[in-house]
């Protein structure tokens, strides 16, 4: 689901500047044959696999409704968005899961006490992995704490 999320962040902004340019029956659209998608996975994935079919089938329909929308917006406004950065966040977000998996296996800890190492690791290594190639900026970051702060 945490890949999938990534999928669903990106289509919110594309989204956005759907509605922006007037294209609510388009994003409407995508939305629906993203649901219908996702109940049809469901049906197929749920039986054999589970609650990770469920995920996988969320993950997917999140996808589909991504680059759907990305294509629909890159033929509308001659969109031409970083794909270098998004692969970057893409990869960033994988190790940052895949250490989250395999510290929760190692570790048979006091749940709190667990959850605490696993959040704090994993995180540093997400923000150093993101200061180092460049997808997080510090002083944005701030900005949007003290935007936070203030409200």
């Amino acid at each position: 689901m945490a890949i999938g999320f990534i999928f669903k962040g990106f289509s919110l902004l594309n989204f956005a500047v759907a509605s922006g340019i007037g294209k609510v029956k388009k994003k409407g659209s995508i939305i629906l044959l993203g649901g219908i998608l996702n109940v049809i996975l469901n049906l197929l994935f749920i039986p054999s696999f589970g609650i990770e079919g469920a995920a996988l089938a969320t993950s997917a329909s999140f996808a589909v409704m991504f680059f759907l929308s990305l294509y629909y917006i890159e033929t509308k406004i001659r969109f031409n968005p970083s794909y270098r950065n998004w692969l970057k966040t893409i990869i960033a977000s994988v190790i940052f899961v895949a250490v989250v998996f395999l510290l929760k296996r190692y570790l048979n800890l006091n749940l709190y006490i667990e959850a605490t190492i696993v959040v704090i690791a994993s995180g540093f290594l997400y923000l150093l992995i993101g200061f180092k190639w460049h997808i997080l900026d510090y002083s944005n970051i701030k900005k949007a704490v003290i935007q936070t702060i203030t409200r």
